[in-house]
């Protein structure tokens, strides 16, 4: 693993969000988990550790409802 990648999961598991590899940002519940600690509103409870793509695809859709609800200029693509 790439130094970076190595230092991006120790952050993420030093401020208690357990990820394993860099890989699993794409999951969407790591980053849910960051903007709820950012952002304390995060409606964390609809969000699921997926195992499948329709749910990657809806921690992703929550993630970005959030966004433009706090009028973040972030959209995913």
């Amino acid at each position: 693993m790439v130094n970076s990648r190595k230092e991006l999961v120790n952050w993420f598991n030093d401020l208690g969000i357990e990820i394993d590899r860099i890989e699993d940002l794409g999951k969407g519940n790591a980053i849910c988990e960051l903007i709820s600690q950012i952002h304390h509103t995060f409606p964390l409870n609809f969000i699921k550790k997926p195992s499948n793509e329709y749910e990657y695809l809806k921690n992703m859709k929550i993630i970005q409802a959030f966004l433009m609800q706090i009028k973040s200029n972030y959209i995913f693509q």
